[in-house]
C-alpha cells in the first residue's frame, strides 16, 4: 500500500500506472489527480482524502480503467470527479463527495456492472453524456447532487438521504431497476419540462417524492 502527498502524471505522458491489488492513498488538499497515460486500478482502493482533491481526465487518448476494488473521492467541489475525455471504465464502487461529471465528449464508456455512490454533505453536479448511462446509483449523503443533464441509471436507485434535484429545465431521468427512496428528497424544485420514468417501479417507505413538471411513468 502506498500513501502520498500528491501524485503527478506529466502532460503527455503515455505510460501506464497499474495499482494491482494495492491501495492508494491521496492526502494533498491541493489540486486533483489528473489521469495522463493509462491509469489501470484494480483490486485495491484510490482515496483522496481532503475536501479540495478530486479525480479528472481530459486527454483523448487516456485512459481510465477501474476494477473490482473501490475508488472514494472525497474532493468536495461541484466538478470533483471530472471526465472529459478519453476512455473511461468505472470501477465496482466509485465514491463521491463532489460533482460527477462524465462529459458526452468521452471516446469510450463503461459502468462495468457498477455502483456510483454519493455520499456527500455540501452540492454536486451531475452531468452524464447521452450515449452514457450509470448501472446503480446510491444516494447516502446529506446534500445535493443537481442534475444538469438528462441522467439514465440502467441499474438499480437508493436514495436514504438528502437531495437527488434538477438544475435546469428540460430534463429526464429514466431508471431502469427498482427505485427506492427511504429518505430524503428526490424532485425537481421549480423546473420545468422534467420526466421521470421508473421501468422498474417505485418503493417510497421515507422521504419525499415531488414529481417532474412534465408528469412520471410507472412500469
Amino acid at each position: 500500500d502506498m500513501t502520498v502527498t500528491g501524485i503527478t502524471f506529466d502532460s503527455g505522458w503515455a505510460g501506464t500506472y497499474n495499482m494491482g491489488n494495492y491501495n492508494l492513498t491521496r492526502t494533498s488538499s491541493i489540486g486533483s489527480i489528473t489521469i495522463r497515460g493509462t491509469f489501470i486500478h484494480g483490486s485495491g482502493t484510490l482515496t483522496t482524502t481532503t475536501t479540495g482533491s478530486g479525480l479528472t481526465m481530459g486527454g483523448a487518448t487516456d485512459t481510465f480503467t477501474g476494477g473490482s476494488g473501490t475508488v472514494d473521492i472525497q474532493g468536495t467541489s461541484n466538478s470533483a470527479v471530472n471526465f472529459t475525455d478519453g476512455t473511461v471504465t468505472l470501477p465496482n464502487t466509485f465514491k463521491t463527495k463532489g460533482g460527477f461529471v462524465l462529459n458526452a465528449n468521452i471516446d469510450s464508456f463503461s459502468n462495468n456492472s457498477g455502483e456510483v455512490e454519493y455520499y456527500g454533505t455540501t452540492t454536486g453536479f451531475m452531468s452524464i453524456g447521452s450515449s452514457w448511462s450509470l448501472n446503480n446509483y446510491l444516494h447516502s449523503g446529506t446534500g445535493e447532487m443537481r442534475r444538469n443533464s438528462s441522467v439514465t441509471i440502467g441499474g438499480t436507485f437508493r436514495q436514504s438521504a438528502g437531495t437527488f434535484t434538477n438544475g435546469g429545465n428540460n430534463l429526464t431521468t429514466t431508471i431502469t431497476g427498482l427505485a427506492t427512496i427511504s429518505g430524503g428528497t428526490f424532485g425537481s424544485s421549480t423546473a420545468t419540462g422534467i420526466t421521470d420514468t421508473f421501468n422498474g417501479g417505485l418503493t417510497i417507505s421515507g422521504g419525499t417524492y415531488t414529481p417532474g413538471s412534465s408528469g412520471h411513468t410507472l412500469d
